[in-house]
Formats: C-alpha cells, sequence, structure tokens
C-alpha cells in the first residue's frame, strides 16, 4: 500500500470520506459558529450573549464587534486558512476573536495558556506560523520581566498585532466596540446595569492610539506592529 502525500497542514482525524458520510447522514449542515450567533442576533439583538465579571455584551453588538475585527483582520492581508493566534484569559474578546476566525475561515488558535513563557509563545507563534497575534497587555508567566510584544517583530509570517489592557483597568474600554459602536448603551453595559461611555473618535485620551477592533489605550510607540515596522532596519 503507498501513502498518499499529506497535503493538509492542519493536524485532524478528519477525512473528505468522513465528511462527506456526514453530510450525507445530515449530521453536519452548512451552518457556522459565526451564522449561529448571527442568526440569533437578527432574532434578539438586544439579548445579552456574553458576560463576564465587568461587561455584558448583546448579540446585536457581539456581532456587530466580531465584523469589525473580521474585516480589520482581511484588511491587513489575513487570508483564509491562516492562523489567528489568542493569547487571552476568559474574557469576551476571546470569544469575538473565535467568531470572526469562523466568519473568514481563519485558524483560531487560542490554546496558548497563561503559564506560558513569552519566549514559549514566540516558539509557538513561529510553529503555527500565526498570521496574527491577539493578546493581553502583562498576561503570561514571566510577563512582569518580558514584554512579549517588545519581541513580535521578529514573527516574521505576522501581519498584525492586537494589544489589549487587562479589563476592568483604567485604560480597558468597551470590547472590540471601536468602530462598531460608541458607547457601552449600544449593546454593552457593566453588569450592574448602569451605562458607560466609552472612548469616541480615532484617539484616546493622552494621544493614545484607538487599536483597529479593540477599543484600548496603550502608548503610542506600540500602537501597531505590521510587516512594514517589522521588517524596517
Amino acid at each position: 500500500m503507498v501513502a498518499k502525500a499529506m497535503t493538509n497542514t492542519i493536524l485532524t482525524l478528519l477525512s473528505a470520506e468522513l465528511i462527506e458520510r456526514h453530510y450525507g447522514a445530515g449530521h453536519w449542515r452548512d451552518d457556522t459558529i459565526y451564522s449561529l450567533v448571527r442568526d440569533h442576533a437578527r432574532r434578539a439583538p438586544e439579548k445579552f450573549a456574553l458576560r463576564e465579571r465587568f461587561r455584558r455584551l448583546g448579540y446585536g453588538a457581539l456581532i456587530g464587534a466580531v465584523d469589525v475585527l473580521a474585516a480589520d483582520l482581511a484588511a491587513h492581508g489575513v487570508e483564509p486558512g491562516e492562523r489567528v493566534a489568542v493569547w487571552l484569559p476568559s474574557r469576551m474578546e476571546s470569544v469575538i476573536a473565535l467568531l470572526a476566525c469562523s466568519r473568514n475561515g481563519y485558524v483560531c488558535c487560542p490554546s496558548l495558556h497563561r503559564d506560558h513563557t513569552s519566549a514559549e509563545i514566540l516558539e509557538l507563534l513561529r510553529r503555527t506560523r500565526a498570521a496574527a497575534f491577539i493578546g493581553q497587555a502583562g498576561y503570561g508567566a514571566d510577563a512582569d520581566r518580558r514584554d512579549i510584544f517588545a519581541e513580535l517583530a521578529g514573527i516574521e509570517t505576522l501581519k498584525h498585532v492586537y494589544r489589549l489592557e487587562p479589563p476592568g483597568s483604567s485604560l480597558a474600554s468597551c470590547p472590540a466596540l471601536g468602530r462598531a459602536s460608541t458607547s457601552w448603551g449600544d449593546g454593552c453595559e457593566d453588569v450592574d446595569g448602569r451605562d458607560e461611555r466609552g472612548h469616541d473618535g480615532d484617539s484616546l485620551p493622552g494621544g493614545s492610539s484607538r487599536y483597529a477592533c479593540f477599543n484600548v489605550s496603550i502608548p503610542p510607540s506600540s500602537a501597531k506592529i505590521s510587516r512594514r515596522s517589522a521588517s524596517a532596519p
């Protein structure tokens, strides 16, 4: 028996025959995680979809945030089948990233653990050939000694990087609602039910840059990492 050459770079137990069998039996349909959430948003946009310690987000605002992130990833050249690495704790943006990957056909890699060091994450980004990275400042086993965002320019496959501040910090804002919404009242509010205004406009207080889809305040010098800035001398 001659083994077939491997054409799929994604580790999976699925085969074309098995996929056809599942569809033929009616177990699988053409729905995606994104399409199911989008349908919920059409039926009940005000119903809350996500809740965490400080925030909750309705289906309508959620799908709007997902669409903004998906469009921004595509605008930065991330193509279907490429990997989007997510190094985040349990927060809303993790779900937004997963759904954006589902929408555009990216491979979401959310298994980067908080016990990983920056060196381990950098190696995983190289091994997975990640095209985008979404991370939280101060997250990881050695975040008090090493800033991973200062080292991402060395990852040649990265096309774009998103940096988030910790939820509840003075720099954090409404998740991923930068251009999909300009206030908490459009579908995202704190868990006490009090509306809280997010920052509006193209810049945040102190001259910090709006970070693509995720509306967070960060130093201008590290606002965006692109292939152009990564390759600069």
